[in-house]
């Protein structure tokens, strides 16, 4: 799966506000880069000219930059979107045929995510993938909990 194929949707604000960076050209520039960012070193140049050029992230400007990390983390690991929606974050897997990886995933879900407190169901299969709805309490941070659970999830895939 390719980054730029993968859909991430976490976060209510995530965009260059115009405070921040006035000139409408620059922006759609910074968002491009950001959107073809192929590993965590251009998102780290990227972040780096914007705090040196702008002065601090805002909040908006954090959650993208998340995002786009995020994006990469879940190419490795075969995840296609993980969106906001009705009752959670849907995560959209791709799914191998396998019984085993079903199992192995399965397993490891469960344990992931009851040693984080977090609830989960299963969703009913859409096209290619698996669906799960992950139920992430207000107070925890997003970005952290998925980017721990892609990264131990690529052991799996």
């Amino acid at each position: 799966v390719l980054p730029e194929d993968i859909l991430i949707e976490v976060f209510m604000q995530r965009h260059i506000p115009e405070n921040y960076m006035s000139h409408e050209n620059l922006r759609l520039s910074f968002y491009k880069s950001l959107s073809s960012a192929q590993g965590e070193d251009e998102i780290n140049q990227i972040q780096y000219h914007l705090t040196n050029r702008f002065g601090p992230l805002p909040r908006p400007v954090k959650n993208l930059i998340q995002e786009c990390r995020l994006r990469l983390l879940a190419a490795q690991v075969g995840v296609l979107s993980l969106r906001s929606q009705g009752c959670g974050l849907v995560c959209k897997i791709m799914q191998k045929d396998s019984p085993e990886f079903i199992a192995s995933f399965l397993e490891y879900m469960g344990g992931f995510f009851t040693t984080q407190g977090v609830d989960f169901h299963l969703l009913p299969k859409s096209g290619t993938g698996m669906l799960v709805c992950i139920h992430i309490p207000h107070e925890t941070d997003k970005y952290t909990l998925l980017s721990l659970f892609f990264d131990k999830f690529k052991a799996l895939a």
